[in-house]
Formats: structure tokens, C-alpha cells, sequence
């Protein structure tokens, strides 16, 4: 009995070693910047290794300053951020509204950035093995009336340019105003240039953005998005991409240039090859104009088209908002293949309840989804920016639909899928209502351990977790040693 408990606690022991070992620490310089001044430290932060690529972002106890001066604000906590690979390194970013959570610095009362409710962030960062690079604006213009730069780390990849291009099409123009859009003049042969880069990236640099119509003209700015990651399929890639950017003047001569010094909020989606350039590209200039720009450029070259019929599958749905969770209400959600191995995803009728108030929301549909083979499953994800269309559910009148009304919508979509189950997290940064709603679909769908080949990364981990008696990991074992949870004599 006494070799047989202490044979159950060690691989307790064993397991826990194996879950400790999916957390990464890094330590390096925090370098925090408000309105020019620069402050330094040393911080901690911690990445959670998870399945399908995906990471859990931590940085605890960040406050603005040092010392008895500093303010605390609390800890960045960001889930289920995808990883792109880079080669030497892999890649990550985000770009929607974050609420602060409390520290946990037991020396601090009070934490600032709960009470701010959510708020714009954008970051973007590197991690390879041994090292983390992370740069993160913190959107502080209501409450404090600054943009916040952090910086993790030192950038240890910076891209090079490797060529560029330049694409000439029809560029397409609407102007979106309190939920009328305006259709403007096209603009024959546009000219945008794509600048590559060496770590699967290009820059989208768009010169002289104006818009006419009956005459009127508004002259925009230019723009540089940087850092546009690539997502490569047969024969061309395909990009979807988030981010505030600074526009600029326009080469063009001009008394005026409407988006000059702005920073705003950009969203693009498209596909590019050696020959060919497609993007939809919406400028949310709301706060400043009272208006979405919309740009489309070109025409879409590879159109996936359905590759069969509409399968819909039926579960139950969770709404978290505020960390409140509403009881499962059954949903739908309807998926179909496309001729490129993508699928078309839509969330049929959503609908939010909160405090016993039902809101219908919409269908959430998101077009063209690359899968990726898993280990007994196919896996998916979308970073970007949608717009919720009305819904059709008996008993809803179109003009009753919240999601169109608020215009265009920063989104994180993750999940699992099999012939037979589908399980879904959505993200929806509700912007106008200051609140982010968690979403889950189904339940979650687990690696089928009888699979082998299709998820390398995870089977070679595994495959390596070895532990002595002490509960320490080792690399060649002999003897009595626990593998995987198990004891085994080698």
C-alpha cells in the first residue's frame, strides 16, 4: 500500500512538474514612456505556452513611474493570443479594449487601472526561446490624456526589407457617417506599394487617400501600416491585420489635409501574390470625423467558393460580460467548406442577456478561415475587425439589431473542429458600449492521443517529459523514471 501511494504522489508530482514547465518567465528592462519622459525597471513577465499556437500574456503589477512617485495601475493580462512563426522566433499582436485587472503586490491599497474600465491597447511582440520583446500603447486620452509607450525588452529580430512593389488597380471609396454610407467616386489606377520584409511581413504604404463625390472633395492623408503579417495558401497569402497608425499629409498638393497628425484606428484584410494586390481597408475615424473611411483595392483574385453544403451545428452558448456569465441558451452556428480547404464561419442571431434584459445582436460571420490540421481535429483563428449583420430570428425587426449599429467591431476568434463537434471563443470589443463580451460555444474538443504526425511540436514535448524519482526532469533516462505521468523502467 505504502509503494503504491508514493508511487500515485509521485506522479502527482510529475504532472504538476509537466504543467509548471508550460509557463515561461522572462526578466528584463520595463521601459515606460509619457509625454516624452522615460522611466525604468526591471519587471518579470510570464507567457503560458497553450495548444493550437496560442499563448496567455502576463504583465503583473505595471505602474507609471518609480519609486513613491509611481502610480500603480495592475496587470496587463492578455489570452489566447496567437503565435505566428517567424522562423528564429514567433510573433504576436493585439488591438482591441482591455480591462486592467488588480495586482497582486501586497504592498500596494489600491490599484488604478480597474477603475478605468476598458481600454484601448495595442501590442505587438517577439518571443523566441530565450528572449521577449514587447511594445504596447496604452490608450490613457480619457482619463489621463495620454498614450502610454511600454517596452519589454530590446526588439532582438528587427525586420530588414528584402524588395518592394509597386500595385496599380481601381480603388473603391465609401464613407460611413451615423450608419449611412455614401458610395464616393472610384479612383482609377491607384497606385500602393507593398514594401517587403524578411520575416513574413510587408508595409502597406497608401499615398494621397482623398475622396470625391458631386464634386466635393475631402483630402485624407497618407498612411504606412507596418508589420502586415502573412498567412501563406496555394499560390498567394493571405493577410488580416489591426492597428493604430499615425496618418500624414499627401504628396498631392492640397490647402488642407483632414487626416494629418491623427492617430486612428485601421483594419485590413486581403490577399497578395508576386502579381497581384486585394484589400478592404476601414479607417474608424469616428472619434474624430463621426465617420468610417472604407477602401477596397483591386479585385479578389482567388474567391474561395463553397465546396459544399452548409453544416450547422447546434450547442450551447455562454455570454460573459464584466466577468458576469449568463446560464447556456442553445445557438447555432453554421460552417461551410470551402474549394481552398477554408471554411465560411457564422454565428446565427446572437444574442446578449444581461440582468435579464435580452439584446439581439446579429450574425457574426467570418469568411474564408485557413484550418490547421490538429491531432484529431482541425483548428482556426481570426484577429481583426468585423461588422455584425442583422440577424433573421422570428419576432426581430431588422432596425432591432445592435450589431450593426455599432459599426465596426475588433475581434478574436479561436476554436476546434470535427466532423461532429465545434468549440468556439469569440472575443467582441464592443467599442461604442465601452464593454468586451467573452463568447463560448460547445464544449472544449481534446487532442485524440491515438494521432500521430500531426501536431509535431506538442508529440515531441511529450514525448520528452521525463522525470527521476526526486520529481527533476531529465533528458536520457535509466532506471525506475516517470514518463507522461507514468511509472516506467528504462
Amino acid at each position: 500500500m505504502k509503494k503504491i501511494f508514493t508511487l500515485f504522489l509521485l506522479c502527482v508530482m510529475a504532472m504538476t512538474a509537466a504543467a509548471e514547465s508550460t509557463v515561461k518567465t522572462f526578466t528584463s528592462t520595463l521601459k515606460v514612456t509619457v509625454d516624452g519622459l522615460e522611466t525604468s525597471q526591471e519587471t518579470t513577465v510570464s507567457v503560458e505556452m497553450l495548444e493550437d499556437n496560442l499563448i496567455n500574456f502576463v504583465l503583473p503589477n505595471f505602474a507609471l513611474g518609480t519609486g513613491g512617485d509611481a502610480l500603480p495601475v495592475g496587470n496587463i493580462e492578455i489570452n489566447n493570443l496567437y503565435l505566428r512563426d517567424k522562423g528564429a522566433y514567433s510573433s504576436f499582436n493585439y488591438n482591441a479594449n482591455l480591462q486592467i485587472k488588480e495586482g497582486s503586490d501586497p504592498t500596494v491599497s489600491e490599484w488604478f487601472g480597474p477603475t478605468l474600465g476598458n481600454l484601448p491597447l495595442a501590442l505587438t511582440g517577439k518571443m523566441s526561446d530565450t528572449e521577449l520583446f514587447v511594445n504596447i500603447d496604452l490608450n490613457l486620452l480619457e482619463s489621463l490624456g495620454q498614450i502610454v509607450n511600454v517596452q519589454f525588452g530590446s526588439d532582438f529580430a528587427p525586420s530588414k526589407v528584402t524588395g518592394e512593389k509597386t500595385f496599380t488597380a481601381t480603388a473603391n471609396y465609401e464613407l460611413s457617417v451615423a450608419g449611412q454610407s455614401m458610395t464616393m467616386d472610384p479612383v482609377s489606377s491607384y497606385a500602393a506599394k507593398v514594401v517587403y520584409n524578411d520575416n513574413k511581413t510587408f508595409d502597406l504604404c497608401l499615398d494621397n487617400l482623398i475622396l470625391t463625390s458631386g464634386g466635393e472633395t475631402m483630402t485624407f492623408g497618407a498612411v504606412t501600416i507596418p508589420g502586415i503579417d502573412l498567412d501563406e495558401q496555394k499560390g498567394y497569402s493571405r493577410f488580416a491585420h489591426s492597428a493604430r497608425v499615425d496618418f500624414v499629409a499627401g504628396s498631392a498638393a492640397a490647402d488642407y489635409w483632414m487626416g494629418a497628425g491623427l492617430n486612428l484606428e485601421v483594419a485590413i484584410n486581403g490577399k497578395l501574390k508576386d502579381d497581384a494586390l486585394y484589400y478592404t481597408l476601414n479607417i474608424n475615424a469616428t472619434d474624430q470625423l463621426s465617420g468610417v473611411i472604407v477602401m477596397g483595392f483591386g479585385t479578389d483574385f482567388a474567391p474561395a467558393t463553397p465546396a459544399g453544403a452548409a453544416k450547422v451545428y447546434n450547442d450551447q452558448l455562454v455570454v460573459t460580460v464584466n466577468d458576469e456569465s449568463t446560464p447556456a441558451i442553445p445557438a447555432s452556428v453554421e460552417v461551410t467548406p470551402l474549394s481552398d480547404g477554408g471554411i465560411n464561419f457564422t454565428l446565427k442571431n446572437f444574442v446578449m442577456t444581461a440582468d435579464g434584459f435580452e439584446a439581439p445582436v446579429g450574425n457574426i460571420n467570418i469568411e474564408d478561415l485557413a484550418l490547421v490540421e490538429g491531432p484529431g481535429y482541425k483548428s482556426f483563428n481570426y484577429t481583426g475587425s468585423i461588422f455584425i449583420t442583422p440577424g433573421d430570428a422570428a419576432g426581430v425587426a431588422e432596425e432591432e439589431w445592435l450589431g450593426p449599429m455599432l459599426g465596426q467591431i475588433p475581434l478574436r476568434m479561436r476554436g476546434r473542429i470535427t466532423d461532429d463537434k465545434l468549440y468556439v471563443t469569440i472575443d467582441i470589443d464592443m467599442v461604442e458600449l465601452q464593454q468586451v463580451v467573452f463568447v463560448t460555444f460547445g464544449e472544449p474538443i481534446a487532442a485524440d492521443p491515438t494521432v500521430v504526425g500531426l501536431d509535431s511540436i506538442a508529440t515531441e514535448s511529450a514525448a520528452q517529459t521525463i522525470y527521476d524519482l526526486q520529481g527533476r526532469r531529465v533528458r536520457n533516462a535509466s532506471g525506475l523514471h516517470i514518463v507522461n505521468g507514468k511509472t516506467v523502467i528504462r
